[in-house]
């Protein structure tokens, strides 16, 4: 099913089995679909949807750069399987809500150009993050990277779980409680923390050389590991 266009139509419910092992849309000519749920737990090797899609759930899929291309306007993307990759398209791409919950073989793309992204939660898997901010980002295990530009206005990091960050922009608000954020490889050029809080079982290593951070309130410190670039001087509770 490549290049149809269905959009005049809103579907209840849009339901990719997993005993489907075609394809569905292609990277040039996508399904254009709306369906108030979807629903994917294919085996094929390639889908690619584009419409109003307010909810969709992945449940399974196998292991494939194209697992699953979303292009549109979505609400929720909830994630609780499969092995390959999610990719939510940059053009015209809207995804609100987040949520990754025990997908450990899943990876997620949301590259530069996906607006109006409010919250990330997520337990297990890789996630890649572009040019847009969040509101309340939780990262409860797995790995979350960020890349090119972002605001976010809280990010919580749990134990086991990682955020490499290689953004600029502004954190208000930054917690670590366990696990690592992680700037050892970024090359951004500014990133201000606004306030900074570490936990015992935490790490913070800003050790890439470029001095580009500004703490702005100091690290309120309760433990754990923190490595700032040589030479820097911080403001440590």
């Amino acid at each position: 099913i490549a290049g149809e266009d269905e959009s005049a139509t809103t579907l209840l419910a849009l339901r990719v089995g997993s005993q489907f092992t075609g394809t569905i849309g292609t990277s040039v000519a996508n399904l254009q679909v709306n369906a108030t749920t979807v629903d994917f737990a294919g085996r094929g090797a390639s889908c690619f949807l584009d419409g109003a899609m307010p909810t969709v759930n992945v449940n399974d899929g196998i292991k494939n750069d194209d697992m699953l291309h979303l292009r549109g306007n979505i609400d929720t993307l909830r994630i609780l399987g499969g092995q390959g990759t999610v990719t939510v398209n940059a053009a015209d791409g809207e995804l609100d809500n987040l949520e990754i919950i025990g997908a450990p073989s899943i990876t997620v793309s949301v590259p530069t150009g996906v607006t109006s992204l409010d919250t990330v939660t997520m337990d297990s898997g890789e996630v890649t993050i572009g040019a847009t901010g969040a509101t309340t980002v939780e990262v409860f295990g797995g790995q979350l990277t960020y890349t090119d530009s972002a605001t976010i206005a809280t990010l919580e990091i749990h134990t086991d779980a990682t955020c490499r960050y290689n953004s600029t922009g502004t954190i208000t608000t930054l917690t670590v409680f366990g696990g690592a954020f992680d700037m050892r490889d970024s090359t951004a050029s500014a990133l201000t923390i606004t306030n900074a809080t570490m936990h015992e079982g935490g790490m913070i290593n800003a050790r890439n050389g470029l001095r580009s951070v500004t703490w702005t309130n100091g690290i309120v410190f309760h433990g754990g590991m923190l490595y700032p670039d040589r030479g820097r001087t911080l403001t440590i509770s």
